[in-house]
């Protein structure tokens, strides 16, 4: 379902579903996330609320890559 929602119109469900991957720790969503690198759209939402100057998905999705990334690096 999380993977789905990447490809949702909303910019919001999408920053949404990147940060629960991210919480959950999802390496294998990272495929589904690189293209999410060029997504400049913006939301208003992100795992702490309401942001005033929003969020855009590709800083979501590239937060979420590093990090994922990193904890893949640290399990080998």
């Amino acid at each position: 379902g999380l993977i789905k929602a990447l490809r949702s119109p909303s910019p919001q469900v999408r920053v949404g579903a990147v940060e629960y991957l991210e919480d959950i720790r999802a390496g294998e969503a990272l495929p589904e996330l690189l293209p999410l690198l060029n997504d400049h759209a913006m939301s208003s939402y992100d795992r702490q609320g309401y942001v005033e100057k929003g969020i855009m998905v590709s800083e979501a999705a590239r937060s979420a890559i590093a990090t994922l990334q990193h904890l893949s690096n640290r399990a080998r």
